[in-house]
């Protein structure tokens, strides 16, 4: 189970993005993600050990991920399908450094659609819903690392 929360606040590159485009687009008031929660089947595909000297003996896993979750955008929940690669450095029986490149697929708002720089939500002085925004497919790939502990 992976459950990522996100900063959802303007970054200093919001005026910026804003100024440059020839209309305002608004992205103060966009839809903005709020959590990623993904549930991932794994396949071990590799398990052995590497030698980094000749004192020091670590093992280590290589495996699929394919799963599934929901994703929040502007209060909007949207599915998401997730597949990747992963490997596990074990530095103990029970601990594990884990790195993992996922590839997360989702039907969600595209917050640079042009109709976002009408004057309707250039002056919303709120943030948007994800459904307020015309839908696209995402693409986005992602690494994750984290330490493990096996109980």
């Amino acid at each position: 189970l992976l459950v990522n929360m996100a900063n959802s606040s303007n970054s200093s590159y919001t005026n910026q993005l804003n100024n440059s485009a020839s209309t305002n687009f608004g992205l103060e008031n966009r839809a903005r993600p709020k959590y990623l929660a993904i549930g991932s089947f794994q396949y071990t595909a590799f398990y052995g050990k590497i030698s980094i000297s000749k004192q020091f003996v670590m093992n280590l896993m290589t495996y699929g991920l394919l799963g599934g979750g929901v994703t929040n955008y502007g209060g909007d929940i949207y599915p998401v399908l997730s597949f990747g690669i992963g490997q596990k450095y074990y530095v103990s029986k029970k601990l594990a450094v884990r790195l993992d490149l996922r590839s997360i697929i989702f039907n969600g708002p595209n917050v640079t659609d042009p109709t976002a720089g009408t004057t309707a939500y250039k002056n919303a002085n709120r943030e948007l819903k994800g459904s307020e925004f015309s839908s696209i497919l995402t693409l986005n790939n992602v690494i994750f690392g984290g330490l493990e502990i096996q109980l």
